[in-house]
C-alpha cells in the first residue's frame, strides 16, 4: 500500500478526505484525458466516501480539488529539494539527511522489517517494509535481501508487486539491471518473476522503469545507464495510447541518466540522451500524448543543468518553442508549462541589462509569460522560473511585483522571492561555509503577510518567510498559527514556515499545535511536516506516541505526515519505538504500515528523496495515471 509522505501529500477541505489517492493526490488532468474507445478506458465515475473503483487497491491519502494552479502545489512537489539550511551540526540525536550513512541503528531493524514481508497478511505492511528495507539496502546491500524483493514479484497482490519492482531500484543492487530491464520491456524474464505469464502488468512495468532509473542514476554506472538509455527507447518508440504512462516515466528516467560529461563514453551517452528527448519534443503525436511528451523538456534540462556547452542552444530552443516559433509549431498549454519549467533550469543570471543579451531577453520572455499568458499555471510556472534563475535583476524584478500584482499572483511572487534567496543562501555556504539573510526580500515578504488578507497570499508568504530565514517574523507566524486554527491550510503553513525557520522557541507552539488539530487532518498534516524540520530533542518520540494511538479513524493524512516527520528529524532514539508498533499485532494495519515508512526514512543517505529524484522539477500537471493519478502511481509510495 502506497504511504503518501511528502509530495503534495495534503488536500483543500476535510470533506476529500474519504477519497483514495497517495503521496500526490487527485486526478491530474493526464490521468483523465484519454478518450473512450475500444483500447482507452472509459473516464473513472466520480466516487463517494470510501468508494473505490473496481478492481484497484486502496492508497491512503487525500484527495486534490480541481483547481491545481495553486502554488502550494508545486511547493508541496518541490520541497523535498530545500532542507532547512544550517551551518552548525544537529545536536541530540538528531543527524542531517547527508549523515545519515554513518548512523549506527538497532540491529533488530533490518529483522523487523523482514519479519513483517514473510509475515504477508495485510499488503500494507507489506509493501512498506518491503520499500523501506530497499531504502536501508543503500547502506548494507545483501543478497538475502534482494533475494526477499524480488521473491515478492510473484505476490498475488498488485500493490506488493509495484512495491517489490519499485525496491529493487530503490535498493541499488546492480545485478537487479537485467530483471528491472526484462520488467520495464515485458520480456519473458519479467513475466516468470511475476508468474504472469500473459504479460507483466502494466503498473509494474511502470514501477520497474522508475525503479531502473534509480539504479542507475548514481554515478560511475557508465554501461547500466547505456542500457537505461535503449529501454526508454524502445519504450517511446511505442505510441500506443496503453503505453502512454511508460512513456511518462521513460522521458523522466532519461532525465535521471546523469552521465559524466568528462568522461568520452559518457559524453556520447549524455548526447544521445538528450537527442532522443528532442527528437520525441516534435515527433506527431496524439494529443492524449501531448502531456508526457511535454516532459521532454525538463528532462534535458535535468541532463543538461544551466553550464552544459549545449545549455544556451536549448535555452533558445526552448524560447523560440514558448513563443510559438518552433519546429513544434504553435505552443500549446502543455508544451508552454514544460518549456517554462525547462527555462528555469536552464538559464542563468544576465550579465549585463541589456536588449542585446540574450540571457537578459530570455528573464524578459519569462517576465511577459508571467504577465500575459492566458494559462494561470504557465504564468505561476513563469514567475518560478524567475526566481529559479535568480540574479539581481531578477530579484529586483520580483520585489517590485510583489506589492502591485494582483492577488491571484502575489502568492506566486511571494514564494518564487523566498526560492529566489534559498538558493542564494546555498552559494553562499558553498563558498564560505555561512550565509547572510537577505533582509530586504524577508521585511518584504514580512509585510505582506502582515498586511494582506487573501489566506492564500498569507500563506505563500508565511513559506517564503522560512525560506528567506527571515527569524524576525517568527512571533508573528506563531500568533498567526494559533489564530487561525479555524483556517486549517494558513495556521498550517505558518507551522510550514516555522519549521523553515528552524526557530527553536517555536517547538512548544508547534506540539501545542499537533495535539489542537486531532480533529483537523489538514493542519495536523502540515504542522507535523514543521516539526520534521524543525526536530529538536524529544519530539520524535512524541510523535511516535501520536502515530502509534492514531488507530482507526484516523485521518491518513496525518498518519502519513507525522510518520514522514519523524524519519526527517532522524532521531534514532525513536527506531527501538518505531519496530516495537511495527511488530504489535494489536495495532492498526496502517499504523503500523507508516512505521515501517517512517523505519526507512533512516536509510536516506543523502537529503533528497527518491521521489524527488524520480519526478523533481518535471511538470507535475502531466504526469499520468501510473506516476501520480488517482494514488495509483509511483510517487504516490513513501
Amino acid at each position: 500500500m502506497p504511504l503518501p509522505l511528502g509530495t503534495l501529500a495534503l488536500a483543500l477541505s476535510a470533506a476529500c478526505l474519504p477519497a483514495q489517492v497517495g503521496r500526490f493526490l487527485g486526478p491530474t488532468e493526464a490521468a483523465t484525458r484519454l478518450p473512450q474507445g475500444p483500447d482507452r478506458p472509459a473516464p473513472t465515475p466520480p466516487l463517494g466516501p470510501g468508494q473505490l473503483p473496481k478492481g484497484m487497491h486502496q492508497h491512503v491519502g487525500l484527495s486534490l480539488p480541481e483547481n491545481l494552479s495553486r502554488w502550494l502545489y508545486w511547493w508541496e512537489h518541490h520541497r523535498d529539494a530545500f532542507a532547512p539550511l544550517t551551518t552548525t551540526p544537529a545536536h541530540d540525536g538528531t543527524k542531517p539527511a547527508s549523515t545519515r550513512a554513518t548512523i549506527q541503528l538497532p540491529e533488530a531493524l533490518v529483522p523487523a522489517l523482514e519479519e513483517a514481508i514473510e509475515a504477508g497478511g495485510d499488503p500494507r505492511i507489506t509493501s512498506a517494509a518491503l520499500v523501506a528495507l530497499a531504502k536501508l539496502g543503500t547502506q548494507r546491500p545483501t543478497a538475502r535481501r534482494t533475494t526477499t524483493l524480488q521473491n515478492q514479484l510473484a505476490a498475488t497482490a498488485e500493490p506488493i508487486r509495484e512495491a517489490a519492482a519499485l525496491a529493487l531500484g530503490i535498493a541499488g543492487d546492480p545485478d537487479c539491471l537485467a530483471l528491472l530491464c526484462s520488467l520495464a520491456l515485458d520480456q519473458e524474464a519479467g513475466r516468470q518473476a511475476t508468474n504472469c505469464s500473459a504479460g507483466v502488468p502494466l503498473p509494474t512495468r511502470v514501477f520497474a522503469l522508475c525503479g531502473l532509473g534509480l539504479l542507475v542514476e548514481p554515478p560511475g554506472h557508465s554501461d547500466a545507464k547505456a542500457r537505461a538509455l535503449e529501454v526508454c527507447r524502445q519504450l517511446l518508440a511505442n505510441t500506443k495510447p496503453v503505453d502512454h504512462d511508460l512513456a511518462n516515466a521513460a522521458v523522466l528516467v532519461l532525465g535521471m541518466l546523469h552521465p559524466d560529461a568528462q568522461v568520452e563514453a559518457e559524453a556520447r551517452l549524455q548526447a544521445s540522451a538528450v537527442q532522443l528527448l528532442a527528437d520525441h519534443f516534435v515527433r506527431p503525436l496524439a494529443p492524449e500524448q501531448l502531456p508526457s511528451q511535454a516532459q521532454c523538456a525538463p528532462a534535458i534540462a535535468r541532463l543538461l543543468g544551466r553550464h552544459h556547452p549545449d545549455s544556451p542552444r536549448y535555452r533558445q530552443w526552448f524560447a523560440d518553442a514558448l513563443r510559438g516559433q518552433g519546429a513544434s509549431g504553435p505552443c500549446s498549454v502543455e508544451r508552454a508549462r514544460a518549456c517554462v519549467v525547462a527555462l528555469g533550469q536552464l538559464g542563468v543570471p544576465p550579465a549585463a541589462d541589456t536588449e542585446s543579451d540574450p540571457d537578459h531577453q530570455l528573464c524578459q520572455l519569462l517576465l511577459a509569460t508571467s504577465r500575459t499568458h492566458n494559462d494561470p499555471q504557465t504564468r505561476g510556472f513563469a514567475r518560478i522560473a524567475l526566481g529559479q534563475i535568480g540574479g539581481t535583476a531578477n530579484r529586483r524584478v520580483l520585489l517590485d511585483a510583489l506589492g502591485q500584482a494582483p492577488r491571484a499572483a502575489q502568492s506566486w511572487i511571494a514564494l518564487a522571492l523566498g526560492v529566489l534567496v534559498y538558493h542564494a543562501y546555498e552559494q553562499q555556504l558553498r563558498d564560505s561555509g555561512a550565509f547572510a539573510p537577505d533582509l530586504e526580500v524577508g521585511a518584504q515578504l514580512f509585510a505582506l503577510f502582515q498586511s494582506n488578507q487573501t489566506p492564500d497570499v498569507v500563506g505563500a508568504a508565511a513559506v517564503a518567510l522560512g525560506l528567506s530565514q527571515y527569524r524576525a517574523a517568527a512571533v508573528s507566524l506563531r500568533a498567526m498559527m494559533k489564530q487561525k486554527l479555524a483556517q486549517e491550510e494558513l495556521s498550517g503553513y505558518c507551522a510550514v514556515g516555522l519549521g523553515w525557520l528552524g526557530d527553536g522557541e517555536s517547538l512548544p507552539a508547534l506540539l501545542e499545535m499537533l495535539g489542537a488539530a486531532r480533529r483537523r487532518p489538514l493542519l495536523a498534516l502540515h504542522v507535523a511536516t514543521g516539526l520534521g524540520e524543525a526536530g529538536g530533542e524529544g519530539v520524535a518520540s512524541r510523535l511516535v506516541a501520536l502515530l502509534e494511538n492514531g488507530g482507526k479513524g484516523s485521518p491518513v493524512g496525518k498518519l502519513a505526515n507525522l510518520a514522514q516527520a519523524i524519519g526527517r528529524i532522524g532521531d534514532v532514539r525513536s527506531v527501538a519505538e518505531l519496530v516495537r508498533v511495527l511488530r504489535e499485532p494489536s495495532c492498526d494495519g496502517l499504523v503500523r504500515a507508516f512505521a515501517a515508512g517512517a523505519l526507512g526514512c533512516f536509510g536516506d543517505s543523502g537529503a533528497r528523496s527518491w521521489q524527488s529524484r524520480v519526478g523533481g522539477h518535471c511538470e507535475y500537471r502531466g504526469l499520468g495515471r501510473g506516476l501520480v493519478g488517482e494514488g495509483v502511481g509511483v510517487l504516490c509510495w513513501l
